[in-house]
């Protein structure tokens, strides 16, 4: 969690709250996101709004998306 900041919102972003830039433009995290969803929404056929409930793991696993364990 503690470069959520910097993957979400960017580097600049996460200089300005002292934390450590990791390489990407100002709100990158939010077009990754949904490129995630909808992989995972194409793949089980449900839509966002079905999948609140599903885990992170099993949409990730879902959009092709490698976890660590």
């Amino acid at each position: 969690m503690h470069n959520l900041t910097a993957y979400v919102h960017g580097d600049a972003t996460a200089r300005l709250w002292g934390q450590k830039p990791v390489g990407l433009p100002d709100f990158a995290g939010y077009a990754a996101g949904l490129r995630i969803v909808d992989a995972h929404c194409a793949v089980s056929g449900l839509s966002a709004a079905q999948s609140v409930a599903l885990s992170a793991r099993e949409i990730l696993a879902n959009a092709g998306v490698p976890t660590n364990a």
